[in-house]
C-alpha cells in the first residue's frame, strides 16, 4: 500500500475503500482488497483500529479471488474486536489464544509472516502464535478485508516480498 492509492490492489465484491490523508479506510459494504499480484512468502504490516463498537474485519491469507460475499475457503486473521488474532479456516478456530480485546479507536499493529508452509503473527511487537499447515496453497494471493458491519482505519501497510509468484 503506498498511501496514495489503491495502486497494485484490486476490490472484490461491494467493498467500499478510500484513502485519506495516507490511510486506507473501510467506507462500507461486504467485500475486500486482494493484491493483484499472487504472493508465496511475505511480511505484511498494517497499524489498524475499530471505529465502532463490535466492529468485525480479517486479513484473508492465501485467499481466492472468488465468493461472494466472502470466500469460504480461505485462511484469515481476525480483526473482529473480541476475537483480535485469532486465526480461522473457513469459519473454522484453528488459533484461540488472542490478547485483549483492542477497545474502539485503540492502534493495533499486525506484523504477518508468511513463509512457506508457516504463518506467523505478531501483535504490537510480541509473537501471538505461529502455525505450520502442509495444506496452505503456496501462490494465492493474500486480502486485505475490512468489514462486516464495521469500519477499519490502516494507517500504515507494507509487504515485503521475497517471493513474488505469477500464475
Amino acid at each position: 500500500f503506498n498511501g496514495k492509492d489503491l495502486t497494485g490492489w484490486t476490490r472484490v465484491n461491494d467493498g467500499a475503500f478510500v484513502v485519506t490523508n495516507g490511510a486506507l479506510h473501510l467506507e462500507g459494504g461486504k467485500g475486500w482488497l486482494a493484491t493483484i499480484q499472487p504472493l508465496t512468502n511475505f511480511i505484511f504490516e498494517a497499524e489498524w483500529r475499530g471505529l465502532e463498537t463490535n466492529y468485525n474485519s480479517g486479513i484473508f491469507v492465501r485467499a481466492p479471488l472468488g465468493g461472494k460475499p466472502f470466500p469460504t475457503n480461505v485462511w484469515q486473521v481476525n480483526l473482529k474486536q473480541s476475537a483480535a488474532g485469532e486465526l480461522l479456516k473457513g469459519s473454522q478456530k484453528i488459533v484461540t489464544n488472542t490478547p485483549t480485546a483492542p477497545a474502539v479507536g485503540e492502534w493495533v499493529k499486525f506484523r504477518l509472516e508468511a513463509r512457506g508452509r508457516t504463518l506467523a503473527l505478531s501483535i504490537n511487537g510480541a509473537r501471538a502464535w505461529a502455525k505450520r499447515d502442509n495444506a496452505w496453497p503456496e501462490t494465492r494471493a493474500i486480502a486485505e478485508s475490512c468489514g462486516v458491519g464495521g469500519r477499519c482505519r490502516c494507517a500504515s501497510m507494507f509487504m515485503v516480498v521475497s517471493s513474488p509468484v505469477s500464475v
